[in-house]
């Protein structure tokens, strides 16, 4: 199990080989805006300005009010308001939300008049609800980035309200307008109580999704009547039938949902459901690639693929097999798994994690095969620029420069492998050029500086190496081993004594701006109660900890960069240890096993590593879920009144700038928590 908990097979690869979170920044190009459009827009908006109905206090407008299916729309954003830059035009993304849809992105041109700026999209015809999206996620922080689509009766379609609180839920860090699960429910609530009828007619698994939703009896005693209805029926569908049994798991009935799956099975014997089954047998072996062999040959041969999706499914069969073959040291076995992907994206993740083993993973790795590293590798690159000159791939709530841009990004992580392979060829000065072209993109890792400076270190020695090593420090991108290097050139001409003064002013000048970038990052967010069991037993609820500052750490035993933030995360409780306003927590979770397997697996772990936290069992993924853990390890710091004030999602490698950010953390959590009448829980 990777660190996101899906087999290895889907692990999208970015700069850092890590991933947890998908923030996209769009580039500057743009659909064409015709000058007559352009012009009458202008025209429109300074009309409502004159007469008074556009509010300089909003952010975001949205031109009609309230506009229906199909008509041209016309945003107008107040870039003062919201940050956006002085230029005489933006770009912005504006996604077309369906029902249980992906939103759609429309990549559309802003044109500044004053402190306005317009742009015009149209809808399509199954839209029921729009939000905008800007390229830095604070440009966005206070505005309302969304509205409905209307109806003649000038009010939401049906399903109009439930589908912005799901994609809000879903996807709104797209435009930096996240809903909790209680926010997005309610509106599907809402949404029921005024079209009941045409809801059920229309959608109806969603009429009984919110039936779940209703604590009342009349609308339980609903529920399971249509669940009765659709399980008498001989032809009910099986995708129907299957959803039932997501609902008797929302009102926590395991009997009856397991009832549910025997029906299933006696109706649809290879359907689904049985090659559902089938598959997760395939990936629960993940650590144990002789048994996924013997699996995989039995789906091949029970479950051939006909359709193109099927060709999909094999092809990470193939990706899981080659990655956990891998793991287990067997190149030829990595090898062979990874020629049978046909699918080219898949293909070149695999070709580069195989490049970078045989490389030796890191700078202080030692490389196990240059040579077919760099055959690997090579091939890995020319498939990702092969996927760069056709986009035919691209997700649709991405804009084509969105994608091209996370393709981009995953080419330059290949090419760093490149570099790491010339340095152990002792090409110095090509290893330099070429990690040099990646040193614009953001790592949550220190190790792309590190190797980056040790190439520069050998192409132009290390005197002059130092300016970029101490940035690294000032920024929180320095490792042990590069401030280790940075102390090595300093004490060439200064002394012990005034190192200590040299190293501990780039020290304060990091904790500053790490200070002023937290305080500008700050949240104010209600963290959802919870009642959990530590180790031995006892239940620890969050509304327990009121007054108190909370780090809620969510990890694994599965998960690598959990168990790497380890010493970083003991430090900084270590640094706490005396302070009884401060909790540090620990949510396991996504452990296999039962819950006596998962206990004494955790509890193992904690002994042998000397681990003095206290750990909750989160066995069923609901606090995971009521929090939206986007992926591990994920941090949330929880000030005294119950409100979410930070949240930080991965490990960047060094225990030293994780510590300086977790105590920064908190003290600003307290700070804010102490000024702030909101109360959460």
């Amino acid at each position: 199990m990777n660190s996101l908990n899906i087999p290895i097979s889907y692990r999208i690869v970015t700069t850092d080989y890590f991933f947890f979170f998908v923030h996209f920044r769009f580039e500057t190009s743009c659909i064409t805006v015709t000058k007559r459009i352009r012009m009458r827009s202008l025209l429109y908006v300074l009309a409502l300005l004159c007469c008074g109905s556009l509010s300089a206090q909003v952010s975001v407008q949205f031109l009609p009010a309230k506009p229906i299916p199909g008509q041209p729309i016309t945003v107008v954003v107040n870039g003062d308001s919201i940050g956006l830059p002085p230029q005489d035009s933006q770009v912005a993304v504006v996604y077309l939300l369906e029902m249980d849809q992906v939103p759609v992105a429309q990549e559309i041109k802003l044109v500044r008049n004053g402190i306005y700026h317009t742009g015009n999209f149209t809808t399509q015809p199954g839209t029921l609800a729009v939000a905008i999206g800007f390229p830095t996620r604070l440009y966005i922080k206070d505005a309302d980035p969304h509205t409905y689509l209307y109806g003649n009766d000038s009010r939401p379609l049906p399903g109009a309200r439930r589908t912005w609180g799901q994609a809000a839920q879903r996807y709104g860090n797209l435009w930096a307008k996240e809903m909790s699960i209680a926010e997005s429910q309610q509106l599907a609530l809402e949404d029921m109580a005024l079209h009941k009828a045409y809801l059920k007619a229309t959608y109806p698994q969603y009429y009984l999704f919110t039936l779940t939703l209703s604590d009342k009896p009349e609308d339980r005693a609903q529920l399971q009547q249509e669940i009765d209805r659709l399980i008498d029926n001989p032809v009910t569908p099986e995708s129907d039938l299957d959803y039932i049994k997501y609902l008797y798991t929302r009102i926590k009935q395991p009997q009856r949902k397991a009832g549910v799956d025997s029906v299933i099975l006696a109706r649809y014997p290879t359907g689904k459901v049985y090659r559902f089954y089938r598959v997760a047998a395939f990936w629960n072996e993940e650590e144990n690639p002789e048994k996924m062999e013997v699996l995989y040959g039995q789906l091949l041969k029970d479950l051939p693929p006909v359709t193109p999706a099927d060709s999909i499914d094999f092809d990470r069969y193939c990706n899981g097999l080659s990655a956990a073959w891998l793991a287990k040291d067997s190149i030829a076995k990595a090898e062979w798994y990874a020629h049978r992907i046909r699918d080219n994206r898949q293909r070149a993740v695999m070709y580069h994690d195989i490049a970078e083993k045989l490389a030796g993973e890191n700078i202080h790795g030692k490389p196990i095969n240059v040579s077919l590293s760099e055959k690997y590798v090579q091939e890995a690159m020319a498939l990702q620029q092969a996927l760069l000159n056709n986009t035919n791939g691209k997700p649709a709530y991405l804009t084509e420069a969105g994608w091209k841009h996370q393709l981009h990004n995953t080419y330059l992580a290949y090419t760093r492998t490149y570099a790491l392979l010339l340095y152990h060829r002792k090409q110095y000065q090509q290893a330099y050029d070429w990690q040099e072209k990646t040193m614009s993109v953001f790592s949550y890792t220190t190790t792309p500086y590190e190797a980056f400076a040790v190439y520069s270190e050998k192409v132009k020695g290390a005197v002059a190496t130092q300016p970029f090593l101490e940035q690294c420090v000032r920024t929180g991108k320095a490792s042990p081993a590069m401030k280790a290097a940075l102390k090595k050139t300093y004490l060439l001409k200064h002394t012990e004594q005034q190192w200590d003064g040299y190293y501990n002013g780039l020290k304060t000048e990091l904790l500053a701006r790490l200070r002023t970038k937290l305080s500008q990052e700050i949240l104010q967010e209600t963290a959802p109660d919870f009642t959990l069991k530590d180790l031995d037993g006892k239940e620890v609820s969050m509304s327990s900890l009121k007054g108190k500052v909370v780090v809620l750490d969510f990890w694994g035993t599965w998960c690598g960069p959990c168990v790497a933030s380890f010493p970083a995360m003991k430090m900084a409780k270590e640094k706490f240890k005396q302070d009884p306003n401060v909790v540090f927590l620990f949510v396991d979770a996504r452990e296999k096993g039962t819950p006596q397997e998962v206990n004494k697996k955790v509890a193992s772990f904690l002994q042998k590593n000397n681990y003095p936290f206290r750990v909750l069992l989160d066995l069923d993924d609901a606090v995971v879920n009521s929090f939206k853990v986007p992926g591990f390890p994920t941090k949330y710091i929880i000030d005294g009144n119950g409100l979410i004030r930070f949240m930080e999602a991965g490990f960047g490698g060094s225990d030293e700038n994780l510590t300086d950010q977790i105590t920064a953390m908190i003290e600003l959590a307290r700070e804010a928590g102490a000024g702030s009448g909101k109360r959460g829980f």
